[in-house]
């Protein structure tokens, strides 16, 4: 029988693409060693908080609590964490070997001296004695009594998670109060090693015996590694270590190579069981190598003496308090530049609070080994005069205020963390000194030193994963667990995904919910105070570390931040200097500085948490009003110039600037509402054919709505607003609400007016949606002699709009012949939104008649129109006739591809109920498979019921007959309705979920096509 599992392409794979492994890498502490980043990660928060206990000793207690599966390497864990700290000392009690004397006296002598880190392993043993942890509670308190230092870490193998862990425990005496006496977020878990782990511990663990054997290595063929991490008998660190000793003793000493045969005996059974199991696979490996990169030869290491290795450069970093998140990218490419012979100064960038000094200090901490001479953080926030930067730097590096520092530096490789420049003018010559020999400096800065040999690294805000898990995990510190939820998501989009403020944050969901919390951070600068007592006292607030930058500025620099933040969202050069009064000089200080951000596209935007800040120092120069106003009004007028292009071949063009400006537009018009309806009612006007374009249909009924609400809009306005209105009310569902709205704008409305032809027309569409066609008709005629007084390039888009009314009235002819019509005009008039509409109309007729072919290809090259004009309702609704076209050709799996495409455009902009929305669920429904036809039913139930009410245009019942009747023959009648009912009761995320899910169904058996 063979030693391993069946041969595992991963593994080999695995094993195969390794080329070399720089052990480093993957060292959590010493030479521990794991594969998998987040287990890394992981114990990386565990070493760090544990040490922390020690280093910085407080009166609270820093117990933990540590589960693995068995041999997964805890105890070696923990010994390694004793090893990095060699001024703290270190007990290990073993719970299942110790008669309790001897425990309670292991106890006593390990909180005797100073410092120190205590292992209490197999913790959970002898469940039958009743004086286990009643001799371990006092001890487990000791720290506020003294006031720190002692960390006792308690070790288990039981149950299968730490739940089950903790459970064990707490079944026995006062296990419930041991458990009390371990904080929520010092539970830590080392998930079983997997086959990379495996290879990385016997990678670590030959590199230790080798350096007591005094023997190099530096290679390791790759069959070897292989096996050790296929073996199943080899499932554990100190298995792995055992083996690992016995091949370098084997290995020749003339060679510093360890080979497959040096793992056995000669003639091993073993061996030759491993190998008939995993021929001919395994010859591929045979004499292949991966060379381990190790800066030194490791000392062994033993708990009972643990020193610094004297041969490793001296380094003086501060142990960060908290694991690295979110910057591995960064991290790389730092350290890629750093080791660089020709790079000798490089300025991280940034705003306050973005994370420079954490990611200048995990990059130093990497390089640790590539610089002989030493690596050294020097903070320089507190220093006022830059002459005394000079000796700041001096007494981090142990020398005398006075001592000549660029001679000391000339004979050494020294990386000099330079930590907070920004303040200290003139202080890029006291940098240029020290660049002398093989001196590298890191700096972090708001700004950059502009030095030639400088490269500058801006650091940006956390990607929202990254910042999601730091939020997560720091909230966890607290003792509060949180799931990485849409809540959790949008606190860290309000906090601009910055580092600093989300730590801050963290700290407050203690006291209230991430909802409560999301909730008041309207007011963010004011909650997020607190922070942590070893950061500097600017970093403590975030007011504090924005107050830092912004009084580092001039007088005019000061009034421009403030003013952009009139602003929402990004802004050009031009609006800038417009309304904010800020010219070129002021905005580049800024940008500068960090406390302005520039986009790729000639835009600049100011972080939230900025422009928070700026716009409460608006807000205390008496200057909100005003240039509140002045920003309203000028975004206004560029709508106005902008309004006669709109439908012309510029339509492209003007939609970018329409979603470029979108946030400074809705502030606009939010301004305008409360200072002048009047003009607030033209701008909503204005902005009508963008929202309809963008699917904003909730957006523009609630702004519609609060509009007609004040009493202030004129008549004229008020039926323009009603018109719009009822346009939305009918695309949304409402009828009733269409129809009240119509008949408003129809009184209000002057006769022979654009507004009075409007009202009529959407009378006229509303009585043909009832199924009412001769009054349909007759409205529509009536608007279509009503509009020959108005503006001739509106007649064109007027009378498509009649043609859709005969449509549904059964005059299909005359609807054909008049969407020709209009496409013919719009062509003349350079109008691409109205050629593909009405082309578009005339390829639903061809559906409705079962012309399929006809109409596939005439949506096609609709389709091409459709998404030039950047209307995204449009460009569904085209998707959805294509896909119906192609169910109709039979071609299912292309029709079900066609109606997803409409569903994710719709679903990415305004989720609300509407016609086009509920009719794609409706197509995405009868393009299912036979064997999904019960789920295809609950989403018609949905989409019938979100479908909000009376409509039923005669088109669409038309079609829904024709491509609904298979599914229904399909299930039976009775059937059918019974679990259409059934999914009337989904909600609308619901329903898109489902639908989503029946088109990630593979294709199985279909219904017979309509």
């Amino acid at each position: 029988m063979a030693i391993v599992k069946p041969v595992s392409e991963d593994l080999f794979g695995l094993v195969r693409g390794l080329s070399s492994v720089r052990m480093d890498d993957y060292a959590v502490v010493g030479s521990y060693m794991r594969f998998g980043e987040h287990v890394r990660e992981q114990l990386k928060d565990a070493r760090l908080r544990i040490a922390e206990a020690c280093a910085q000793p407080a009166k609270r207690r820093d117990n933990h609590l540590l589960w693995a599966a068995p041999g997964s390497g805890k105890t070696y864990f923990v010994e390694q964490v004793a090893a990095s700290l060699p001024e703290i000392a270190y007990a290990e009690l073993n719970l299942a070997k110790l008669p309790e004397a001897d425990f309670r006296a292991g106890l006593a002598k390990a909180i005797a001296g100073g410092p120190a880190i205590c292992l209490v392993d197999e913790v959970d043993a002898k469940p039958d004695e009743p004086w286990p942890y009643e001799a371990l509670m006092p001890f487990l308190d000791v720290n506020l009594e003294r006031g720190g230092g002692i960390a006792f870490v308690l070790a288990g193998s039981s149950g299968s998670t730490i739940e089950e862990f903790k459970a064990r425990i707490r079944a026995r005496p006062k296990g419930t109060d041991v458990l009390s006496r371990v904080p929520e977020a010092n539970g830590w878990e080392i998930a079983p090693m997997d086959a990379g782990d495996r290879i990385l511990v016997a990678l670590s663990q030959m590199l230790n015996a080798a350096s007591e054997l005094d023997r190099p290595l530096s290679e390791v063929e790759k069959l070897a590694l292989h096996y050790l991490a296929a073996a199943p008998h080899l499932a554990n660190a100190r298995q792995l270590r055992e083996f690992a000793v016995r091949a370098v003793e084997r290995g020749s000493a003339r060679s510093d190579r360890i080979r497959y045969d040096d793992l056995f005996d000669s003639g091993d059974p073993e061996n030759k069981r491993y190998w008939a199991g995993v021929m001919p696979h395994a010859e591929a490996l045979v004499n292949s190598f991966v060379h381990v990169r190790d800066a030194d030869a490791r000392p062994p290491i033993s708990r009972s003496s643990a020193r610094p290795d004297e041969r490793r450069p001296r380094s003086q970093l501060p142990i960060p308090a908290t694991p690295f998140f979110g910057r591995e990218s960064e991290l790389e490419e730092l350290v890629t530049l750093l080791k660089q012979d020709d790079v000798r100064l490089v300025t991280l960038t940034g705003p306050g609070g973005t994370g420079k000094t954490r990611l200048a200090l995990k990059a130093a901490a990497d390089l640790a080994v590539a610089f002989s001479g030493g690596v050294f953080f020097v903070a320089l926030a507190a220093v006022r005069d830059t002459n005394a930067a000079r000796s700041t730097v001096a007494d981090a590096l142990g020398l005398a205020a006075d001592a000549d520092l660029a001679a000391w530096l000339a004979s050494r490789r020294v990386l000099l963390v330079l930590d907070n420049l920004e303040h200290l003018r003139g202080v890029e010559a006291v940098v240029g000194e020290l660049l002398v020999g093989d001196t590298v400096v890191l700096a972090t800065s708001r700004g950059p030193l502009r030095l030639s040999s400088e490269h500058e690294v801006p650091v940006e805000p956390l990607a929202r994963e990254a910042a999601v898990e730091l939020f997560v995990s720091r909230a966890a510190a607290t003792g509060r667990h949180l799931a990485a939820d849409a809540t959790v998501r949008e606190i860290c989009r309000r906090l601009d995904d910055l580092p600093l403020a989300l730590e801050l944050a963290a700290a407050r969901v203690r006291l209230l919910s991430p909802p409560a919390l999301l909730q008041r951070l309207d007011a963010s600068l004011s909650l997020l105070t607190g922070g942590a007592r070893d950061l500097p006292e600017r970093q403590r607030t975030l007011r504090a570390t924005i107050e830092w930058s912004h009084d580092l500025l001039r007088a005019d620099e000061q009034a421009a931040f403030r003013r952009l933040s009139a602003f929402r969202g990004s802004f050009t050069l031009e609006a800038a200097e417009a309304i904010a009064d800020a010219d070129l000089d002021q905005v580049a200080t800024l940008v500068e500085q960090s406390l302005v951000k520039p986009l790729g596209d000639e835009r600049f935007f100011l972080l939230e948490t900025l422009r928070e800040y700026a716009h409460e120092r608006l807000d205390g120069a008496g200057e909100r009003d005003e240039y509140a106003l002045r920003h309203a009004r000028w975004y206004l007028e560029r709508l106005e110039e902008n309004f006669p292009e709109r439908d012309g071949p510029r339509r492209g063009e003007f939609m970018a600037w329409y979603v470029s400006e979108e946030d400074n537009l809705r502030a606009m018009l939010t301004v305008l509402t409360a200072a002048s309806p009047t003009q607030a009612a033209r701008a909503a006007r204005l902005l009508f054919s963008y929202w309809k374009s963008r699917g904003a249909y909730g957006e523009a009924r609630q702004r519609l709505r609060a509009l007609l609400e004040d009493e202030d809009v004129p008549d004229a306005a008020r039926a323009e607003l009603y018109g719009l209105l009822s346009e939305i009310e009918l695309l949304v569902g409402d009828l009733d609400a269409s129809d009240a709205a119509a008949r408003e704008s129809l009184r209000l409305a002057e006769p022979g007016g654009e507004w009075h032809a409007h009202a009529l027309l959407g009378l006229a569409i509303n009585a043909g949606v009832r199924g009412e066609r001769e009054e349909a008709v007759r409205l529509a005629r009536e608007a279509l002699e009503a509009i020959e007084d108005v503006d001739e390039r509106q007649r064109p888009s007027f009378r498509n709009d009649v043609a859709t009314v005969f449509q549904e009235a059964g005059l299909r002819a005359e609807a054909r012949a008049t969407f020709l019509q209009v496409a013919n005009e719009a062509r003349r008039l350079g109008d691409p939104l109205l050629i593909a509409l009405a082309e578009g109309n005339r390829c639903w007729l061809d559906l409705l008649e079962e012309h399929d072919e006809a109409a596939e290809s005439g949506f096609r090259a609709v389709l091409d129109l459709a998404r030039a004009t950047g209307h995204a309702p449009f460009e569904a609704s085209t998707l959805r006739g294509l896909g119906l076209a192609l169910l109709g050709l039979g071609r299912r799996d292309e029709a079900m591809a066609a109606c997803m495409s409409a569903l994710d455009i719709l679903a990415a902009h305004d989720v609300t109920a509407n016609l086009e929305l509920t009719s794609t669920l409706h197509a995405i429904a009868f393009a299912t498979g036979a064997t999904e036809v019960r789920l295809a039913a609950h989403v018609v139930g949905a989409a019938v019921r979100h479908s909000a009410g009376p409509i039923q245009q005669p088109s669409e019942l038309e079609l829904r007959r024709r491509f609904e009747q298979p599914l229904i023959d399909a299930l039976g009648e009775e059937e059918w309705a019974r679990e259409q009912a059934a999914g009337a009761t989904l909600t609308l995320d619901e329903a898109i979920e489902l639908a989503r899910r029946l088109a990630a169904a593979p294709p199985e058996t279909t219904v017979p096509s309509a």
